[in-house]
Parts: structure tokens; C-alpha cells; sequence
């Protein structure tokens, strides 16, 4: 009921079964009604903590759940938190420990520690300074459908977040923030929905897999955002991995991470940087549609760059520079780069184009900054397949010095 408090200071078991497991609840908030646990809750096939729904959509009567500093849930099927509800201001906090057992394949009940899925425009709140450890195969945050603001401040959360994917659910507007204070090891699925990575205090850091498919996903203005694996992975796997959907790194924010796969597709850009990634390793499928664009000021560093399949690995324009420091790959029907309008393509000194296809990097009326070496066989200056230039292009050299001849010879093979 509205304003009233359930403390739970002893030990709940509540039991469920495969059909009506979400029916189950050791406590539930409703109307307006807070329940808190200090003690003990184990779930069967049931919810920990819920969301009543007879709220009647006034935030005045929102729901609250809290896991106390001293309180312990453990989940085996079910969840331990289910923020269900119409009212928009209902939120649910963890400062104690969440522990989430998986079930095994054959049981057709995931166990999650805290699931969203709020109804009509209602917006559910979690804030997390506790722990969240979760089996592999289970998950420690699902979003199933609504919207969700996800507020990881500090504590430990271990183990997969899950945005998006349930049949017949859709998401909504996902804010995820991630402080420099809270430790995030699991992997980040975006399958639905608008997600917002973002950090109160600027830097956030996940520790395991961030994978778009299907999902609109960007980092918020602000942002320093690292993505690298664990320190002991479960599987061999990139850093990002961009399969459906698109991955917007906005102006004033930042990505780093050590290997980024791309698979390009026939929907438009996969990765826009209007920010600044720093990528040691980029691999792209490429495909009819250009899987990368930079834009406006963004800056993309790149240690190695490979591309696979047919089609433009990236796009740049406005007045946006990618710098390539190791080397280009690509195969035959595959290009690496298309430096458009204003933008600056740097390629560094002792860059690696052995691997890289016919015209692989193409001028079309943008910058390209190189050491002639691109331009040398045999220490002469030589025309190089790899690299076309449309009119109004420009090529910059950045080597300390060069005769006059070479100059000449340079002016000739570059056009």
C-alpha cells in the first residue's frame, strides 16, 4: 500500500514451477509500498522482489524495492529483482550480494538477477553498490521490454547483460551508466531497443564483449568508454562486435578497445565515430553498404585494419581523420578507406600495404599524409596500385627530405 515499508530480516524460500514461475514472489511492492530485504530470499522458479501492478500511474504511487547491505538473494530460475510496472518512477536498488544460478539447458526458465519489463512509456530505475555475480549462460541484467535507466555506481556486477531479444517484447530507451568506481565483468548483447552508454564521473569500463545486433547504441557526450576482456576469457572474442544495428561514438566521447569486428550488411553504416576510437585491431566484412563512417571532427586510430567480402570498409567525411599505424589488408573486391571532402587519411611511417588489394585506399577529394616510402619500388619512386586519387585530391608527404627529382616523379605517379 502507498508509503508502507516490508522489512524481511529473517530467511524466505518461495517456489514456483516451469508454467507460472513469474506468479511467485517472496516479497512484492504495490501502490506505492516499499519492501526491503535485510535477511535471506532463495527463489525456485520464482521472483525475489517484484513490482505489484494495480499502481494506478501516478509517480506519487511508485514502487521500491531494496536489497540492503546485509541482505542476500539467491536465484535459481526466476529473478532475484523484477521491475514489471506502469509507474514510471518505480526503482529498485541493490547494496547487498545477488547470486544467480544457471539451471541448466534443459530448464526453460532463465535465471537473471535484475529483469526489466516495464509497460507503456514507464520508465524502471536500478541502481546497483552492491554485488551481482551470475553463472555463465545466466545473466546478471536482462532487459526484456520498456524502458530502463541501469545505474551501475559501484560494487561488482559479474556476468552477461542482455538488452533486448525476448519474442514479442520490444525495448524502448536503455540508459546504461557505468562509473569508474563499479566493476563490470560480463558481456553487453544490444539486441532491441536505444541504449545509452554513458559514466557519472567520465570513464566507464566493461570487461567482456559489447555485441550490436539489432540495436541503436551510442556512447553518451563526455564518455570515455573502454571495452576489453577479462583477464581470463571464457571464449576467444573481440572486444566489439558490430553484427546489426549501428554504434554511434558522438562527438565528445570516446572508445577504446583492442579488436573490433564489423560485418557490414545492406542497412546503412554499422560504426559512426563524431568521437575518437582507438582500435589496436579492425576487422571488416565488407558488404553493398560501407560498414564505417567518420564524421564531422572524429578521429579514428587504427593499429591494423582488414577487410574481407566486397564493398568500403570506411567512409570518411567532414573534417574527420583516421590514422593507420601498422598495416591494410583487404582482399581483391574489398576496400579499405575513402577519404572524402575535407578529411585527412595519415598512414604511418613504415605502414604495411604488402596485404592490401587494388585501390584499396581511394582520394575522392580528401587528404592523404604518408611518407613517400608508399610511393617507392626498389628505392625509386613508382606508381602504387594500391592508392587512386580523384581531381582535387591531395597527397602530403611527411618525409624530413626529398630531391627535386623525387618531387617531380612524386607530382607524376600521384597525379
Amino acid at each position: 500500500a502507498k508509503d508502507a515499508v516490508l522489512v524481511n530480516e529473517g530467511s524466505i524460500f518461495v517456489k514456483g514451477s516451469d508454467a507460472n514461475f513469474y506468479m511467485n514472489q517472496a516479497m512484492l511492492a504495490d501502490q506505492g509500498g516499499t519492501v526491503e530485504n535485510r535477511g535471506l530470499i532463495v527463489t525456485d522458479k520464482a521472483y525475489g522482489m517484484a513490482f505489484g501492478s494495480n499502481g494506478n500511474g501516478n509517480t506519487s504511487d511508485a514502487n521500491k524495492l531494496v536489497n540492503a547491505g546485509n541482505g542476500r538473494i539467491i536465484v535459481n530460475g526466476g529473478a532475484a529483482m523484477e521491475l514489471g510496472s506502469g509507474v514510471g518512477a518505480s526503482s529498485a536498488e541493490n547494496a547487498g550480494s545477488i547470486d544467480v544460478n544457471y539451471l541448466g539447458k534443459n530448464v526453460n526458465i532463465d535465471s537473471v538477477g535484475i529483469l526489466f519489463g516495464m509497460s507503456g512509456d514507464a520508465v524502471g530505475t536500478f541502481t546497483n553498490t552492491g554485488s551481482i555475480v551470475a553463472d555463465e549462460d545466466a545473466y546478471a541484467i536482462k532487459v526484456d521490454g520498456g524502458n530502463a535507466d541501469i545505474n551501475l555506481e559501484a560494487g561488482t556486477v559479474r556476468g552477461d547483460i542482455q538488452i533486448g531479444g525476448k519474442e514479442g517484447s520490444t525495448v524502448g530507451n536503455v540508459n546504461l551508466t557505468i562509473n569508474n568506481a563499479a566493476l563490470v565483468e560480463g558481456d553487453l548483447t544490444a539486441n532491441d531497443g536505444i541504449l545509452k552508454i554513458q559514466s557519472a564521473d567520465g570513464a566507464a569500463t566493461l570487461n567482456g564483449t559489447l555485441t550490436v545486433d539489432g540495436a541503436t547504441v551510442t556512447t553518451a557526450y563526455g564518455t570515455v568508454l573502454t571495452i576489453d576482456a577479462p583477464a581470463v576469457a571464457r571464449v576467444a572474442a573481440p572486444d566489439v562486435d558490430l553484427k546489426k544495428g549501428i554504434f554511434t561514438v558522438v562527438e565528445g566521447s570516446e572508445l577504446n578497445a583492442d579488436t573490433v569486428n564489423v560485418t557490414a550488411g545492406t542497412d546503412g553504416y554499422r560504426l559512426k565515430v563524431s568521437g575518437e576510437a582507438d582500435i589496436d585491431t579492425l576487422n571488416v566484412t565488407a558488404s553493398t553498404k560501407t560498414a564505417i563512417q567518420t564524421l564531422k571532427d572524429g578521429e579514428l586510430n587504427i593499429g591494423t585494419v582488414t577487410v574481407t567480402g566486397s564493398g568500403m570498409a570506411i567512409d570518411m567525411s567532414g573534417s574527420s581523420v583516421v590514422t593507420v599505424n601498422k598495416a591494410i589488408e583487404s582482399t581483391v573486391d574489398a576496400k579499405a578507406v575513402a577519404a572524402w571532402d575535407d578529411s585527412t587519411l595519415n598512414l604511418a611511417d613504415g605502414i604495411d600495404l604488402e596485404k592490401a588489394g587494388s585501390a584499396a585506399i581511394q582520394l575522392k577529394g580528401g587528404t592523404l599524409s604518408t611518407n613517400s616510402a608508399v610511393y617507392r619500388k626498389d628505392g625509386k619512386i613508382a606508381a602504387n596500385a594500391k592508392i587512386t586519387s580523384d581531381v582535387g585530391s591531395t597527397v602530403s608527404f611527411t618525409d624530413e627530405a626529398m630531391t627535386f627529382e623525387d618531387l617531380v616523379a612524386l607530382k607524376t605517379v600521384t597525379g
